[in-house]
């Protein structure tokens, strides 16, 4: 069943359609972002008005009339209203002071249990005195009316800032600086906020952040701790993952800083990690991963959007031991020195989503592997698809290579055939060739016939001629002779010659001689 639901902010009015087990619990209206308890009813059914319903008309009426004393406390105005209580601004005329009076509604504490934990929020948060803590003067109860009075700030909720966007990134770090040190200062005194959140967070007039309503509170070391695994207690978007569980056995420190994780990434982003309806919510803070700071704004700082979501760790063991680290983590980016955290990368937080939705993580996986399978299937049939692709290319390139093959056959053929014609060109002069060779071998047989005829016709010859050179060889000796005999003669002969010429000379010159002498 659905039940008609009408945003309680008077600007806004936005009417939804949620399940009645919502009935009388905080949702957060999607259109302004404002809290509002679920009140309205399905269309067309009567039922009468929850407690909590009963508690707010009731403190309605209270208001419209003339300002009521709780206690010796006066009521001068309500600056605020919860599931739970009202809180007013009040007049203490025993310390002349004005205080903020938290004042449950009518109805809200009939159980025993419910009236113990409101004592007990009174005596956790007098028990803190803190510069960054809103101080808890008394708590009591006066005629069944249980009140506790604190501290009245002027100023506005961290809410306020954050929908007005007036806030810088080095001043919100330094905002969540001084509740991650309030809360460490809680927490080494035993005490649990567990709801950690913008509209619980105020501002004074100097911008200094305090941190008020400790409603959901608990000492660490009380064994009552006076709720049940499975109760839900808290805003769902500031909730921790085990605190949105319901595993309250689990809710320690650690939860508290991962409210306080969730505040710093509303600061710095102007809007929550996760948002809806409230069982929407309450699944994304245990199973999803809150989406990157700096992708949504690039001017983040890295360094401070790293300690951010180690604050928001899902496990309690991955976020920083304490409060008091995250301060100095926080310090230490505004000295811009080197931080502690360090991000998580992909790898790490699809191990952690697995280890937190082992069903889903293993549906995934399945799914994951038939996608493998079907993508390795998909790349088989394309590879055979390829190679049936390839193989067609490369019969397609045989056969291109075939017609080249026969075009270059069918020129190598056609010069084959002018060799052919050219060889039985050469073959008849060859043949005409041999022809005259056959003729002139057998002129030679015919010449070698006749040789040895020619051999004996020319042996005779030569024997001839050797008896012929032997008579001139005699002949030649015997002419040699002759020739020096009529050479000596010769000799003889000139010197018989020079002899008689000498002599006829000397007659010469006698009868010359004679000649002259008769002359005389």
């Amino acid at each position: 069943m659905t039940i008609k639901v009408e945003c309680s902010n008077p600007e806004c009015r936005q009417h939804y359609r949620v399940r009645e087990s919502h009935l009388g619990r905080k949702v957060v209206c999607q259109k302004c972002g404002r809290e509002f308890v679920v009140s309205s009813l399905r269309e067309g059914v009567s039922r009468p008005p929850s407690l909590r319903e009963a508690g707010k008309e009731a403190a309605a009426t209270e208001l419209a009339g003339a300002p009521k004393k709780v206690g010796r406390f006066e009521i001068r105005s309500r600056v605020g209203a919860g599931a739970f209580g009202s809180v007013f601004r009040a007049y203490d005329p025993l310390l002349d002071r004005e205080v903020a009076l938290k004042v449950p509604h009518v109805g809200s504490l009939r159980a025993e249990k419910d009236r113990v934990r409101f004592l007990r929020e009174a005596k956790a948060a007098a028990a803190l005195r803190h510069p960054n803590i809103v101080p808890v003067y008394e708590g009591g109860v006066d005629d069944d009316t249980y009140y506790i009075a604190s501290a009245f700030i002027e100023g506005q909720t961290l809410e306020g800032a954050i929908r007005r966007r007036t806030l810088s990134f080095s001043r919100s770090a330094q905002i969540v600086r001084d509740l991650a040190g309030a809360l460490e200062y809680a927490h080494q005194l035993g005490v649990v906020h567990r709801d950690v959140k913008p509209a619980n967070i105020l501002l004074d007039a100097n911008g200094e952040p305090l941190l008020t309503d400790f409603g959901l509170a608990r000492f660490e070391e009380s064994p009552d701790r006076l709720t049940l695994d499975g109760t839900l207690l808290g805003t769902p978007a500031y909730m921790s993952p085990e605190q949105a569980s319901g595993t309250l056995d689990r809710v320690g420190p650690l939860s508290d800083q991962y409210s306080l994780g969730v505040v710093l990434y509303e600061l710095l982003r102007g809007e929550r990690p996760f948002s809806g309806p409230p069982a929407l919510v309450i699944s994304q803070v245990i199973n999803e991963e809150p989406s990157s700071l700096r992708r949504a704004n690039p001017r983040i700082a890295r360094d401070l959007e790293t300690i951010c979501l180690q604050a928001m760790s899902k496990d309690p063991a991955r976020r920083y031991a304490s409060c008091e680290e995250l301060a100095d983590d926080v310090r230490r980016w505004q000295d811009d020195e080197p931080v502690f955290a360090r991000p998580v990368g992909r790898s790490e937080r699809l191990w952690r989503w697995s280890r937190r939705n082992p069903v889903a993580a293993a549906v995934s996986s399945a799914a994951l592997l038939l996608l493998i399978l079907v993508t390795v299937a998909s790349i088989v049939a394309f590879s055979h698809t390829l190679w049936a692709l390839a193989k067609a290319n490369r019969e397609r390139a045989r056969a291109e290579d075939s017609l080249e093959r026969k075009d270059e056959t069918e020129q190598e053929l056609d010069q084959v055939r002018k060799q052919a014609d050219d060889a039985a060109k050469q073959k008849d002069e060859m043949e005409a060739q041999l022809r005259n060779a056959e003729c002139e071998a057998n002129l030679v047989q015919e010449q070698n016939a006749q040789a040895p005829q020619v051999v004996e016709s020319a042996t005779t010859q030569m024997t001839l001629l050797g008896t012929e050179v032997n008579r001139l060889r005699k002949l030649q000796s015997e002419l040699s002779g002759k020739l020096k005999e009529a050479e000596g003669e010769l000799a003889e002969a000139e010197s018989e010659l020079a002899q008689t010429q000498a002599f006829l000379g000397a007659i010469q010159d006698q009868a010359e001689g004679e000649s002259g002498l008769d002359a005389r």
